[in-house]
């Protein structure tokens, strides 16, 4: 991850590091619209924006996410491992079921298939 230092006027060099990321993220959002939906920008409707944001920030998060592999890779530092109850798959099924409720017509098809 890029380290952003204050921007302060004896540190100019940090205000044009913002502008070029801010106009990287710009250039990458034309980018997702243009060809990955083959959309002119000015014609471009509100989900292919969503899309083309979402995509463009991926893009950026992914590359720190590499970068921070490689360091953890170099430095080999220590790692705390922590499991949460509301990560696990089958806790997330069962809330997907009951959000969708259908509780009951599940319950229905185990019965009968097991």
């Amino acid at each position: 991850m890029s380290k952003m230092k204050k921007t302060t006027a004896s540190n100019p060099d940090v205000t044009t590091t913002a502008v070029s990321d801010t106009r990287d993220l710009c250039h990458q959002y034309e980018r997702h619209v243009v060809l990955d939906h083959i959309v002119p920008i000015d014609a471009a409707p509100a989900r292919t924006c969503f899309e083309a944001i979402s995509s463009s920030l991926r893009d950026k998060l992914a590359q720190q996410w590499l970068r921070t592999q490689q360091t953890y890779d170099r430095e080999n530092p220590k790692r705390v491992y922590y499991l949460s109850m509301e990560f696990l798959i089958g806790r997330t099924l069962l809330n997907n079921i009951t959000n969708l409720g259908v509780e009951s017509d599940i319950a229905k098809s185990l019965r009968q298939n097991l």
